[in-house]
């Protein structure tokens, strides 16, 4: 279900519709293949597609889950899938996961059924991933506009948190599309784990809005990616990180508390230097609570 491949040496009969965006079809050998397009259900079936750029996925190895999964998911839902995952693409000028569209299409299904029912599901870390991930959750919104074009439905504004979730994920190199979101998650987890810490030692409360806290979730992204991969921990000349320790004292204690915290919950070490950028950020956080303690509009 997670095999897919664009065409090479093009020839595709187009042999059943499953709906208007999505049929069943043959290649040139005669396999059998799902293909996602505009209309590509739309003409009398067998029709050999003549327009190789209307096609904008191709699923390989089918098999009865797989033509479940697409049937169980209205068409529009799937078309407004088909603009999201166009959107992502061109907005972030990168190469996406070819799994994503099933995924999000069939996640945009759920989340509609359920809003029918009257059950509103509630998206695990909601408040911190457009934070996290500002490019992805500013799509994720779009994707909810998308959606109200295609099926009238509107999604509760937390969806947007999922439809980047899934962005995110199909933006992982390598691994499969479960695991990867899995990844992600915990990503989020280990970024909110960081920021209670800091805001319960600090006695404050982050405005995450504020360009200060998004480059510290993108430092934050950036650092957990390294320390995922394994870089090999070396000790750099510590002249440096001795220095602004006794400069920023307070600064240097909350520091190393995210060390211990990352070392006791992931088993993760951090080099002098990323012990000073994480100083840094935090110092420009003890500036932003002065600033708003001395301000009386604040009060």
């Amino acid at each position: 279900m997670e095999h897919e491949m664009r065409l090479g040496s093009f020839f595709m009969l187009i042999t059943k519709k499953i709906n208007n965006n999505v049929a069943m079809a043959q290649d040139a050998q005669g396999n059998e293949l799902v293909v996602f397009g505009k209309g590509v259900g739309f003409p009398p079936m067998p029709y050999e597609l003549e327009d190789e750029s209307s096609i904008q996925r191709v699923f390989h190895h089918v098999d009865s889950d797989l033509i479940a999964t697409i049937s169980s998911i209205a068409p529009e839902v799937i078309a407004a899938a088909l603009d999201i995952v166009k959107l992502a693409a061109e907005e972030l000028d990168c190469e996406l996961n070819a799994n994503l569209y099933l995924p999000l299409a069939d996640h945009l299904q759920f989340s509609t059924d359920r809003l029918t029912q009257g059950v509103v599901m509630e998206i695990p870390l909601a408040p911190e991933i457009p934070f996290v991930y500002p490019h992805e959750y500013e799509i994720g919104v779009k994707g909810l506009q998308i959606m109200r074009e295609h099926t009238g439905v509107n999604l509760p504004q937390d969806e947007a948190c999922a439809i980047a979730l899934h962005i995110v994920n199909a933006e992982s190199a390598g691994g499969s599309y479960s695991s990867n979101m899995q990844s992600v998650m915990q990503d989020v987890e280990v970024i909110d784990g960081i920021v209670a810490l800091l805001e319960r030692e600090m006695g404050t409360s982050f405005d995450r809005s504020s360009y200060n806290y998004r480059r510290f979730a993108a430092h934050l992204r950036y650092l957990i990616k390294r320390l995922k991969r394994g870089d090999e921990w070396r000790e750099e000349d510590a002249t440096l990180l001795d220095q602004i320790s006794k400069d920023l004292p307070h600064a240097y204690q909350l520091a190393r508390a995210v060390e211990a915290h990352l070392k006791k919950t992931k088993h993760w070490r951090l080099s002098n230097e990323e012990i000073l950028y994480l100083m840094l950020y935090i110092n420009r956080f003890h500036g932003e609570a002065r600033d708003s303690a001395d301000d009386p509009a604040s009060s």
